[in-house]
C-alpha cells in the first residue's frame, strides 16, 4: 500500500499537474509529471477512467498501480527526484507484469524530458 506521504489528494494539485505537467502516453495509460522543488519526495495520484469497468474493477486496478509504484519506491527508483506524478489509466492490461514494464518505461521517459 502506498503511504499517505506519497499520495496526491487535493484537487488543485491534480489540476495543476494536468495543466503544466509533462505527458508520456502509453498503451494502457498516460503519465503526467510536474517537477516541484519544494518537496522532499515524489507524490503520486492514480485516476482510472470509467471505461475500465465497474467501481470494484477500477479500485482493484488503482490498488495494483499503487503496489507497482510502491515497489519502485522500495527499489529506490525515485531517489533524488521531486515530482508530482499522476497516472491516468484508460485500458486494462492482460496481466500486471505488462503494466509494471509499461510504467517503468514511462517513468524513465518522463525523467528524461
Amino acid at each position: 500500500m502506498l503511504k499517505k506521504k506519497y499520495r496526491i489528494s487535493e484537487k488543485k494539485d491534480f489540476e495543476r499537474i494536468y495543466k503544466l505537467g509533462k505527458k508520456v502516453k502509453g498503451e494502457f495509460g498516460m503519465l503526467i509529471g510536474l517537477e516541484d522543488e519544494g518537496m522532499s519526495n515524489c507524490k503520486f495520484g492514480v485516476v482510472v477512467s470509467k471505461k475500465i469497468g465497474k467501481a470494484n474493477q477500477r479500485n482493484k486496478f488503482k490498488r495494483r498501480v499503487r503496489y507497482v509504484i510502491q515497489s519502485f519506491l522500495n527499489e529506490g527508483f525515485f531517489e533524488n527526484r521531486n515530482f508530482k506524478i499522476t497516472y491516468i489509466a484508460f485500458k486494462l492490461p492482460e496481466n500486471f507484469e505488462v503494466l509494471e514494464k509499461e510504467l517503468k518505461k514511462q517513468f524513465k521517459e518522463l525523467f528524461a524530458k
